[in-house]
């Protein structure tokens, strides 16, 4: 009895799902994104379409090449195979790389429709920055805290949110903590500042002042907080009107 052939079809399918497979071990569980690329490209030359989205993850997040990486996003979502975590890697494209918020939005919304929790609190700062609409904004927050995936930089817009938007120092002392622990650099200058002005701890406080300048991310009023921090509280009068200058040379009265 003859044994049959494999089609030319069946084989490519197995092949591309045999890549595909790999890529995925090498990205997700040995942290190689580099050599799981190889494989992912593999994977959708042999027609697998669910890779086109993960091309498009790793040379966005992993790479920084949102132009080519948005070319493999448009190609997934043109063979409807753009899954929730590739869309909103492509909204956080818009967002982040292409400064299209309103794009960005789009896809973040679609993908936390779709479940994916990571969204929830990028969410929460797009409509928090852009539509001013703080209770929604909030809302979104709550739901990111929710399920454990509230990360660094939203913690910091809703460190603001609280401070700013709902006079809960406290509270927002909290994200504000979260997110410089994190290592989100804009948060070191706005917990130095809730911390002097709020708490009076001024020793930590001089400590994250001191993080924010060695960052480069210390604004006009966080200046101008550290300069009356030093002034006041240490006597370095000199040094603080060095700051109080740097503020009022960025606007800051």
């Amino acid at each position: 009895m003859k044994r049959k052939q494999k089609r030319k079809g069946d084989t490519n399918q197995s092949s591309a799902a045999s890549a595909y497979k790999r890529g995925e071990y090498l990205y997700f569980e040995k942290g190689d994104p580099d050599t799981a690329l190889k494989y992912f490209i593999k994977a959708a030359k042999a027609g697998c379409a669910k890779a086109y989205g993960e091309i498009g993850i790793i040379l966005h997040r992993e790479k920084n090449e949102p132009d080519e990486a948005e070319e493999w996003f448009i190609k997934a979502e043109r063979s409807n195979s753009l899954f929730p975590a590739a869309r909103y890697e492509y909204g956080m494209l818009h967002y982040l790389s292409k400064d299209d918020w309103e794009t960005g939005l789009k896809y973040l919304l679609e993908s936390a429709d779709q479940g994916f929790e990571l969204a929830y609190g990028d969410i929460g700062s797009i409509v928090y920055m852009y539509k001013e609409k703080i209770d929604e904004a909030e809302e979104w927050f709550k739901k990111a805290e929710q399920s454990d995936c509230l990360l660094a930089p939203a913690a910091y817009y809703y460190g603001l949110l609280l401070w700013l938007g709902k006079d809960k120092w406290e509270d927002s002392f909290k994200y504000f903590k979260k997110s410089a622990e994190e290592g989100f650099e804009p948060a070191y200058g706005q917990l130095g500042t809730i911390l002097y002005l709020e708490k009076f701890d001024i020793d930590e406080a001089e400590r994250w002042f001191e993080k924010a300048e060695k960052a480069d991310c210390l604004d006009a009023p966080q200046a101008h907080d550290y300069g009356m921090l030093l002034i006041e509280e240490r006597g370095e009068t000199e040094k603080g009107k060095k700051y109080l200058k740097i503020a009022e040379e960025d606007g800051y009265f």
